[in-house]
C-alpha cells in the first residue's frame, strides 16, 4: 500500500480536503453519526442556498427547514427513508437512487443519490458521506428520447398498416386480371392470392406491436393454414416452442403454404374431405424439421416434378436445407423440410 506523504496530514490535509470541496461539480456533504455537517462542496452549498461555512455545524435533523426530497415519483419522504440516515443507522452504502430535490424557490430537480457509512478503526460507523447529482438534463434528454422513439413507433406502425393494404392491392389486382383471362388463369391467380396471403401474415405477425426481430413458430404456422380450412377440409398446425429469426420467416411461411396448397390441389380430387397436418419439431440441438402430412390420395411420381416441388427445393435452399418428398404407406403423402435452426437474435 502506498504510503501518505507526511506534509498531507493535519491542516495541511484540512487545506486539501477544502480545496477538493470547493472545486467538486456535484453537491457532497460529510456528517457525523449526530447527523451535523461537518463539511460541504460549493455544489452543496449552491443547491441548498447557504455558504459552506454557513452549513457546517448545522444538523440534518432540521432538514426539512432547508432541504427538501421526495421520492423519484414525487411522494413525500420521511426522514428515515433518506439515504443518509440508513447511511448512518443501518451501514446501508446506497448508490444512484432517484429522488426529487426541492429547492428554496419550490423548484422541484431530479438528483441521483449516493450515500456511504464512515466507520473508525473499530469498524463503529462515525458519521458518513452524502452526494447528489443534478440529472435535469440527462431527465430532459431522456424525455425527447422517448417522444422520438413514440414518434417512430406510430410511423412505422403507419407503414405497416399502409404495407398490408399494398398486399390486399396486389390480391385484388390479381383477381381482376383473373377475371378478365378467363377461367385458364384462375388456378394460377388462386396460388398468387395464396403467396400474397402469406406474405401479408408474415409481415403483420413480425411487425405487430411488442414485436422484436422474431416471431413463435406456432403463431406464424397458425396464420397461415388458416385460410385453408373448409367444412370438409382440417388443417392443423402444431410446433414446438421454436422462436423464428427475421430471415427465416418468409420462407417458412411460404415453405408451408406450398405444400399445404399441394396438397389441397391434389390430394383430395372431387372435393372430397381429408386432413392436413402441419407438424414444426426440434430434431436436435442444430436441425428443426417442418412436415406437411395429408391422408388423401398421393401425389403421382409425376407431380414430384410440378412447380410446386421446384417452390419448395428454392425455399428449402433459402433457408439451407433439404427437402424430403415421399408417399405414405397408410395413404397421403408427406413432405419433409429440414433446416438449420438460427439464432432469434439479430
Amino acid at each position: 500500500m502506498a504510503r501518505i506523504d507526511n506534509s498531507l496530514s493535519g491542516n495541511n490535509a484540512l487545506a486539501l480536503l477544502d480545496a477538493v470541496l470547493s472545486n467538486l461539480q456535484f453537491g457532497a456533504l460529510l456528517i457525523s453519526s449526530r447527523f451535523t455537517i461537518l463539511a460541504a462542496s460549493e455544489a452543496a452549498s449552491v443547491r441548498l442556498g447557504q455558504s459552506r461555512r454557513g452549513l457546517v455545524g448545522q444538523s440534518l435533523n432540521r432538514f426539512p427547514e432547508f432541504f427538501h426530497v421526495f421520492h423519484a415519483d414525487g411522494a413525500a419522504a420521511s426522514c428515515g427513508e433518506l439515504p443518509i440516515r440508513r447511511a448512518i443507522h443501518l451501514g446501508e452504502i446506497v448508490s444512484g437512487e432517484q429522488w426529487v430535490f426541492e429547492d428554496r424557490g419550490g423548484r422541484r430537480i431530479p438528483i441521483l443519490i449516493g450515500a456511504k457509512p464512515v466507520r473508525n478503526d473499530a469498524g463503529e460507523i462515525v458519521g458518513a458521506v452524502v452526494s447528489w447529482t443534478d440529472v435535469t438534463v440527462l431527465k430532459s434528454i431522456e424525455t425527447r428520447l422517448r417522444e422520438a422513439l413514440e414518434t417512430d413507433a406510430l410511423l412505422l406502425q403507419e407503414v405497416n398498416h399502409r404495407t398490408k393494404n399494398y398486399f390486399q392491392l396486389l390480391a385484388s389486382l390479381v383477381q381482376l386480371e383473373a377475371a378478365n383471362r378467363g377461367p385458364d388463369v384462375t388456378d394460377f391467380a388462386k396460388r398468387i392470392e395464396a403467396r400474397l396471403a402469406v406474405l401479408a401474415a408474415a409481415h403483420e405477425g413480425l411487425y405487430a406491436p411488442g414485436r422484436n426481430d422474431s416471431i413463435m413458430a406456432e403463431d406464424l404456422l397458425a396464420s397461415v393454414v388458416r385460410v385453408y380450412c373448409t367444412d370438409n377440409l382440417t388443417v392443423t398446425a402444431d410446433c414446438d416452442p421454436v422462436e423464428l429469426p427475421r430471415r427465416q420467416i418468409t420462407p417458412v411461411a411460404l415453405a408451408v403454404n406450398e405444400a399445404v396448397n399441394n396438397a389441397v390441389k391434389h390430394a383430395f380430387p372431387g372435393g372430397r374431405g381429408g386432413i392436413v397436418q402441419v407438424e414444426l419439431r426440434q430434431a436436435d440441438r442444430r436441425d428443426l424439421v417442418l412436415t406437411i402430412v395429408d391422408n388423401g390420395v398421393g401425389i403421382p411420381a409425376v407431380r414430384q416434378t410440378g412447380l410446386g416441388l421446384t417452390v419448395l427445393k428454392a425455399l428449402a435452399h433459402q433457408l439451407s436445407g433439404r427437402i424430403d418428398l415421399h408417399q405414405r404407406p397408410e395413404g397421403g403423402t408427406e413432405v419433409a423440410l429440414t433446416f438449420p435452426q438460427a439464432d432469434p437474435r439479430p
